[in-house]
């Protein structure tokens, strides 16, 4: 499906028993799957339950923080910290 719309990166939410409230993030290269990250979403809560008044617009860009030794020695924490900076288009600072 990736490969047919022409998208690299890609984010399934879906809901079952034994996973409940379970997002999967994925991006592809020429039409396989490269990296694949499954999470779990305990407690979501939307934009209308924060009381910001105007302070918040859907063009923003999010800060992103990746803080602790994890996120520079580990191998899986590197590649998903690399997706994230690719789902919202940030550079490596």
């Amino acid at each position: 499906m990736a490969k047919q719309q022409d998208c690299s990166l890609f984010v399934v939410g879906s809901t079952q028993k034994k996973r409940p409230h379970n997002l999967v993030l994925g991006r592809t290269f020429d039409g396989h799957v490269l990296d694949m990250f499954e999470t779990g979403v305990e407690d979501y809560k939307g934009m209308r339950e924060f009381k910001s008044e105007g302070l918040f617009s859907c063009d923003m860009k999010p800060i992103l923080m990746f803080q602790g030794e994890p996120f520079e020695l580990s191998e899986v924490h590197r590649r998903i910290k690399n997706l994230f900076q690719d789902f919202f288009k940030l550079c490596d600072a």
